[in-house]
């Protein structure tokens, strides 16, 4: 039997040297885990229109979609299947985020990003987050 794919679109939301970065509250195996925000991708959206949407509905922001950072994949098992991750980079155009379906939001820099824990999904983007971080080009590229 195939293993389920969920697609879903996660935001780098870069501000002031500090990325947005959510705690989730559901599901039970991920409440209380940090995350990139952004949301499930439904039949027919494509990925930008997702996080446009999804951080409407969940941070109260209009945002602009920029250029995509990655495609991660991580598999939870039997009961949640693959998760597979499509990065993009975003500024929020208006509204300040609230945390609207999540028990909380934070500004972090790259290395403040080490001291949350982190959905098994997300940790290979903050890996990549940091390596650029390292770099010193995330600035002017994001």
């Amino acid at each position: 039997m195939a293993r389920r794919i969920a697609n879903v679109t996660a935001a780098l939301i870069w501000q002031n040297g500090k990325y947005l970065i959510a705690q989730r509250c559901s599901p039970v195996h991920l409440a209380g885990k940090w995350e990139f925000p952004g949301g499930k991708i439904k039949a027919g959206e494509g990925e930008q229109a997702c996080l446009v949407r999804e951080l409407g509905e969940e941070l109260g922001v209009s945002v602009e979609v920029s250029n995509p950072f990655g495609v991660y994949a991580h598999d939870y098992g039997e009961a949640v299947g693959i998760v597979r991750l499509f990065v993009y980079c975003c500024r929020i155009l208006a509204g300040e985020p609230q945390p609207l379906v999540h028990r909380a939001l934070r500004w972090a820099t790259p290395q403040e990003l080490l001291t949350y824990e982190f959905a098994d999904a997300d940790v290979p983007i903050v890996r990549d987050v940091l390596g650029i971080a390292a770099e010193g080009s995330m600035g002017s590229q994001r």
